[in-house]
């Protein structure tokens, strides 16, 4: 389906997005009524409340390398950000419906695999 809504653009990349009241240490979007993303921010300090959160699924075009350099980078905080500012990575979707378990630490991907082991989830 995000594969999908993005090859009906022209979008430089497509970000998937899920809302959620916790948005403490993830990327936060801003989208409009019609799903184009208007603003981004990795990791907010201050932001309080429910939004639209980066779930880490993305389709790219291959024109995104034009935006990578050959110095380490984040997408999150060097990528995202250009191509949005060059009004290129127009395009989020939202992945209603899903589970969504941050593994963005040891410990969280510790837990995740624990839940699994355990039996959480339904495949």
């Amino acid at each position: 389906m995000l594969f999908e809504a993005h090859l009906a653009s022209d979008a430089l990349g497509t970000l998937g997005y899920y809302r959620s009241e916790a948005t403490a240490g993830k990327g936060v979007l801003a989208i409009d009524d019609e799903g184009r993303r208007t603003g981004f921010v990795e990791k907010p300090a201050d932001h309080r409340g429910s939004a639209c959160v980066n779930a880490g699924l993305s389709a790219l075009t291959p024109r995104v390398v034009q935006l990578i350099r050959p110095v380490p980078m984040d997408f999150g905080l060097d990528v995202w950000p250009v191509a949005l500012a060059s009004g290129q990575l127009r395009r989020g979707f939202e992945l209603e419906g899903r589970v969504f378990c941050d593994i963005g630490s040891p410990e969280a991907l510790n837990t995740v695999q624990q839940a699994l082991a355990d039996g959480a989830f339904r495949w």
